[in-house]
């Protein structure tokens, strides 16, 4: 009979032979995610995963009780980790793994010293820092087929530390202290991409569309603000990503001078909008 005493703990190469033999033995884990498999192999293939102390549990019975999908993953990937793996698990502790609070990317943005701010603050930062990091170099936002990719806590940090200004812009958009009908992530996400080639743009776009004052009738931004005030929300702003295309619709049309009346995104009848980073001459 197994005892706690049993437990060996260990830090060790795991290869695609060792993954391979491990998953064939995974009756007690639960149905297996593929989405984040991907993710994991992302994360392994492009060498931002690490061994921070999170383990591959493996029964007294061989069979694998945690870990499952970073095993799918190293296959996936073609390459090796390291990892801390724990042997001799009694099968019948398995309902008692994972019960541990998953950190947040607001979490993350805390322990890496970002504490100025409110922890919604920090999630809002950190949900605008992923949409930069899913926009391609032509002002695009990406997707997956679920509608949006996922986002390490380890690449957030990364971007921050080589992008700082960011927090100072999401910082300058909190200090209005107005409720926003537009959600804050999505303004700091946009401010972030285009401030650098648009000194003036808080002032002349994201303070008038937070705040709604010298909104001129007829503008975008005021169809904005009143589609986003809507409740219950029309159907085609209810997604995310229906509400940022939106709002770079609208900032697409106040840089070019062209005001839209009527503010729409169809993903099944139009490609998703560029952001327009640089000003048009």
């Amino acid at each position: 009979m197994s005892s706690s005493r049993e437990i060996r703990t260990t830090v060790m190469t795991i290869t695609m032979a060792q993954a391979s033999t491990w998953i064939k033995n995974t009756e007690h884990q639960r149905p297996l995610n593929q989405q984040h498999v991907d993710y994991l192999a992302s994360e392994i293939s492009e060498g931002r995963y690490v061994c921070n102390g999170e383990a591959i549990v493996i029964a007294t019975d061989g069979s694998v009780l945690e870990g499952q999908h970073r095993l799918h993953a190293i296959l996936k990937a073609k390459k090796s980790i390291e990892s801390v793996v724990v042997f001799n698990v009694s099968p019948e502790h398995f309902g008692t793994i994972d019960q541990g609070m998953t950190r947040s990317k607001a979490d993350a943005l805390f322990i890496e010293g970002i504490s100025s701010v409110a922890l919604g603050s920090r999630a809002a930062i950190a949900s605008a820092v992923s949409m930069a990091l899913m926009t391609d170099e032509n002002g695009c936002l990406l997707a997956s087929r679920d509608g949006m990719r996922r986002v390490s806590n380890t690449q957030i940090l990364q971007y921050i530390r080589n992008n700082p200004r960011v927090i100072d812009e999401a910082q300058q958009l909190f200090r209005l202290k107005t409720a926003s009908p537009v959600p804050i992530a999505h303004l700091i996400y946009l401010f972030h991409l285009v401030s650098k080639n648009f000194p003036t743009c808080f002032d002349d776009f994201f303070h008038p569309l937070i705040t709604g004052g010298n909104l001129p009738a007829g503008s975008t931004s005021l169809v904005l603000r009143n589609l986003a005030s809507q409740r219950p929300r029309p159907e085609h702003y209810g997604s995310q990503r229906n509400q940022i295309a939106l709002l770079v619709k609208t900032w697409n049309a106040e840089v070019t001078g062209k005001p839209l009346r009527l503010l729409r995104y169809s993903a099944s009848h139009e490609p998703f909008p560029s952001i327009i980073t640089t000003p048009v001459s």
